[in-house]
């Protein structure tokens, strides 16, 4: 599932640290509970403004608790090697199946991800999920086939993880920017609705 290639990983680990200590300013802000709740394993949910939110998420997560999450990114990215070795799982969107399947393409299916992503958590791992239509919210916000498939898969697993909204926003354009990412109130349920209220309730984009 991942690509274990030291020297790629070591190349995008110091681009991150390059560019969220010279070129962005990052405020990261949680409580104290935070530690314990990163430290059993968690679902981290984060809206989706940029591609460098990536950079920002796995800087200040390794940062704040001291380890290098996993995060789903979409399979058509570029430069998949080098985020796939700083922690990039590649997931196929259903609506770029076809094209995929006729080009005769590698494809990543949720119901194959999602499975390794519990296995992941339940070894006390960290993953990050921008949910489906965060990142242009004109579109709608799809979140809950996300949540049905973290709740399913978790049930399945055995476990009731720790999922984590967190909300990043900017302040000035590309260039510059101070970004600030807020991590909300951890929750553990195993109720669709329930995960989806409080994410809502947490992320103020994901009432559009």
């Amino acid at each position: 599932m991942l690509y274990h290639r030291p020297i790629v990983e070591a190349a995008g680990r110091s681009f991150a640290w390059w560019l969220t200590h010279f070129v962005y300013k990052i405020n990261a802000s949680y409580s104290d509970r935070m530690v314990d709740v990163f430290e059993q394993g968690c679902f981290v949910l984060a809206n989706h403004q940029k591609w460098v939110d990536l950079v920002f998420e796995g800087q200040a997560i390794y940062d704040a608790f001291d380890c290098h999450p996993l995060y789903i990114m979409r399979d058509t990215l570029p430069f998949q090697d080098l985020f796939a070795a700083a922690g990039g799982v590649p997931m196929t969107r259903q609506r770029d199946l076809p094209e995929r399947l006729a080009n005769d393409k590698p494809v990543h299916r949720p119901r194959d991800v999602f499975p390794y992503l519990v296995e992941h958590v339940k070894d006390r791992g960290v993953v990050v999920i921008h949910p489906e239509g965060t990142r242009h919210p004109e579109q709608g916000v799809d979140t809950e086939k996300c949540m049905m498939a973290l709740t399913h898969y978790s049930r399945k697993a055995s476990i009731r993880p720790w999922y984590v909204p967190l909300n990043i926003t900017y302040d000035r354009g590309i260039l510059g920017s101070r970004v600030k990412l807020d991590f909300g109130t951890p929750l553990k349920t195993e109720q669709v609705d329930t995960l989806l209220k409080h994410m809502q309730d947490q992320i103020p984009l994901l009432h559009t």
